[in-house]
């Protein structure tokens, strides 16, 4: 064998997604062998006094909630579609006319969506309301705004900063059916970027095509009394999308350019990154060490039956209760220790579900700062989700957060998920089914009466309810994807995305006849307790997170050149990096966690601890003409 010299440059990364500049840090050969090492930066023998242990970073949590004035500042993309993304769904022939797309009571999308394709639109959600009574809730009504992109009424409040976009649309769709469209297009309704106070951030839309206006022909009524006109083409007038007068934002059309916002990231590069990481997610189904454990998701039968399940709005303005659920649970199980936490998952097990009213999940013996993969393999997946999702901490102690939207814990452990449907050419998740009791907490006003607003308590059942939602990231590289269900995570989509919620809640009266369930609003709901599909932005915590360090080295012969392939495994000690025990993770040259996302000799970790020491060592050479590196290294992040 060959043995070449063999130098290592490195250098300790500032917190953040995309590193500034290079931070004073140590690195230095312990152990072993030392011939053909070279030692850069500083090398005191107190280069890491006052440090800790090296460890995994929990990133910091982002919470649920209302406070739409306040949020976190997220560079990433929030929703990204390959293909063509509809509120709604996409229809036979060319849909230029005024039933459009079929509509959906999908309500928001949180955070930057990017559309490489189009944007058709067809929304029936009457909110983000004005009212004629001095904008109290019990007036009549006066506008909808429409579907908003950006900022949620309750969501993660993690989004771009303020100024930045929050929709570009490419309009490079392969959809010859649509070639009318330029950009986007809106029916019944439009989509929307702007405030409702001044305290939330202003965004900038950039689409593609001349600017359209909303097409008629929606379902989508002012309902009440006090509006003479309920005028089916009544925002006609108004732009496919649009910032409502009184508001800061921007529209930009015929912006066709590859950029994606402020990001830095292009729709072809990404594109291309989601297929890469969902291989190189699928690919950690084969390699069990101490820091990647895997193993199989099985079903058991606890909890497979519940009466009288209780779901609220998280507002608490309404409850269903559900009299009777049947669902399949599909349990998780980890090891408790090893920082990836990977289950393979086959679609029949989602698929065969029938006999069931929905899919329930159960997470347990995985730790806190652990990133859960959940590898479904398969080329269709069609589900119904489940009301209910457990988590049992390291204590041994369960939760049941299915409708704890506002329980910390429950975006927590949405963002240690990520759902991989690597084969699938079509993902479609349902929503949950149940019969049972609504109930509004507030009496309706005399306008309300007049209006025909429920209050009390009635019969509903719901057949598609958006409420069971999906908890954790979802990535579906090569192929479609259709939501029936709010998604708390990230959405990576190569294909078409659809938010599609097509048919109100109701029941039927003594006369024979469906009534449409009419909120506090005026509005119809395709949910039970009013809450109707949203994309709720939330990390994944298995990315480089802006809230922890990383570590960057490269590798190269003796004559500078780049060596390619290579593996490390990273302690946080020096005696288990002698030893070989207890590794904080793994990581390979151009592999899932490799920050930098190429085989280029060049590794970047994140999601590591700040003020922390680091010992790296090589597990492999990625080629025979190489001799395994038996140096260990030293690396220190600061604050």
């Amino acid at each position: 064998m060959r043995h070449q010299v063999e130098r290592l440059k490195h250098v300790a990364l500032k917190h953040g997604v995309k590193p500034a500049r290079a931070l004073t840090a140590t690195l230095v050969a312990v152990g072993m062998m030392v011939t053909g090492s070279v030692v850069l930066g500083s090398s005191t023998a107190n280069a890491d006094g006052g440090h800790n242990n090296g460890a995994i970073c929990t990133p910091k949590s982002v919470s649920l909630g209302t406070g739409t004035g306040v949020g976190t500042e997220d560079t990433g993309i929030a929703t990204y579609a390959g293909g063509d993304m509809y509120v709604g769904q996409k229809v036979s022939g060319d849909m230029n006319n005024t039933s459009g797309p079929t509509g959906s009571y999908a309500a928001e999308a949180e955070g930057l969506t990017a559309v490489n394709g189009k944007l058709l639109m067809h929304p029936l959600k009457g909110l983000w309301t004005s009212y004629y009574t001095d904008g109290t809730r019990n007036g009549y009504i006066k506008d909808y705004k429409g579907f908003r992109f950006g900022i949620v009424g309750f969501g993660g409040q993690y989004r771009p900063k303020t100024g930045s976009s929050t929709l570009e649309v490419r309009g490079n769709s392969s959809d010859s059916s649509i070639d009318w469209v330029g950009g986007a297009q809106s029916w019944g309704n439009a989509g929307w970027i702007g405030q409702t106070k001044p305290t939330e951030p202003n965004y900038t839309a950039n689409i593609a095509g001349d600017q359209t206006m909303v097409y008629g022909g929606s379902s989508n009524d002012i309902l009440g009394n006090g509006s003479s006109n309920t005028n089916k083409y009544k925002y006609n007038d108004r732009a496919s999308v649009y910032v409502p007068d009184g508001t800061r934002g921007t529209v930009n059309w015929q912006q066709n350019d590859n950029q994606i916002g402020s990001t830095g990231e292009t729709f072809d590069g990404f594109g291309s990154y989601i297929k890469t990481l969902s291989g190189n997610l699928s690919n950690l189904s084969k390699q069990q060490s101490e820091s990647v454990y895997v193993a199989a998701a099985k079903t058991t039968t606890d909890s497979e039956y519940y009466n009288d399940l209780v779901r609220a709005k998280f507002d608490g303005t309404y409850s269903f209760k559900i009299s009777s659920v049947h669902e399949k649970i599909i349990e998780f199980v980890g090891n408790g220790t090893s920082s990836m936490q990977v289950f393979n998952l086959p679609a029949n097990m989602l698929n065969d579900s029938s006999s069931y009213t929905g899919v329930s999940f159960s997470f347990k013996k995985i730790p806190d700062t652990s990133s859960v993969v959940i590898n479904v393999t398969g080329g269709k997946v069609d589900f119904h989700n489940g009301w209910r999702f457990w988590w049992t901490d390291m204590n041994n102690t369960t939760k049941e957060l299915g409708g704890s939207y506002t329980d910390g814990d429950y975006a927590k452990r949405a963002q240690q998920i990520m759902w991989n449907f690597a084969d699938a050419s079509s993902v479609t998740i349902r929503g949950g089914q149940g019969s049972g009791t609504t109930t509004r907490k507030d009496a309706n006003s005399a306008a309300e009466k007049a209006d025909g607003v429920w209050d009390g308590s009635f019969p509903l059942t719901t057949k598609d309810d958006p409420a069971a939602g999906m908890l954790g990231s979802i990535l579906v590289p090569n192929g479609s994807f259709e939501s029936h269900v709010s998604t708390n995570g990230r959405v990576w989509v190569g294909g078409n995305y659809a938010m599609y919620n097509p048919e109100a809640v109701g029941n039927t009266g003594q006369d024979g006849k469906f009534y449409e369930f009419v909120n506090y609003e005026r509005s119809h709901s395709a949910s039970a307790l009013d809450m109707d599909q949203e994309r709720h932005n939330l990390p994944w915590n298995g990315s480089y997170s802006t809230s922890c360090a990383a570590i960057k080295w490269d590798k190269v012969d003796a004559a500078g050149t780049a060596l390619k392939g290579t593996s490390w495994t990273v302690y946080g000690t020096k005696d288990n990096a002698v030893s070989g025990t207890n590794p904080i993770t793994t990581v390979a040259d151009g592999g899932w966690n490799d920050a930098d996302n190429a085989d280029n000799g060049s590794v970047t970790l994140g999601s590591l601890a700040k003020n922390a020491t680091y010992y790296v060592r090589e597990s492999g050479t990625g080629s025979s003409q190489y001799a395994l590196n038996t140096n260990i290294y030293r690396i220190v992040t600061q604050d």
